[in-house]
Formats: structure tokens, sequence, C-alpha cells
């Protein structure tokens, strides 16, 4: 069995770390954590456009009604629905 190291630096090859797939609540939680509620619909974007959220995350906060939102579950709540 051979392994092979790196020619230009000679370690191992490093592990690809990815952030482990989440449910709606957790990535929401993950991608607004600062943003002070209340809030409207347009600075849930913006927060989340800021921050790099995925689509399908940007997906879903466009999905929303244009309205403001008191608190984090009540934008999981609204997007449930």
């Amino acid at each position: 069995m051979t392994t092979s190291t790196n020619p230009l630096t000679g370690t191992w090859p490093s592990k690809v770390v990815r952030k482990p797939t989440t449910g709606r609540s957790d990535r929401l939680r993950y991608v607004l954590a600062g943003l002070s509620f209340p809030v409207n619909r347009w600075e849930l974007i913006a927060f989340a456009e800021h921050y790099g959220a995925d689509a399908t995350t940007l997906r879903e906060l466009h999905m929303l009604p244009q309205r403001r939102y008191w608190s984090l579950p009540d934008v999981i709540g609204a997007i449930a629905t």
C-alpha cells in the first residue's frame, strides 16, 4: 500500500471539513445570529445576503410575506407555513 504526500509541502493532504447539513431552523439560526429584532422582511434578506447565506435560505426568505418579524421563531414559523 502506498501513501502520498503533497510534493510541494511534503505534508499529508488535509481533510476537507464541511458544515453538516442541518434543518431549516438550524440554518436560519446560524445565518441570522446577531440580528436584532424586530425587523422587516427586506432587513432579513439584506442581513442574510451580507452574511453570504446559501441559495435555499435566501429563497425561503424571499418567499416570506412583506411584514415586520418580531423574533427568529416568528421567521421560522412564517417559513414553515
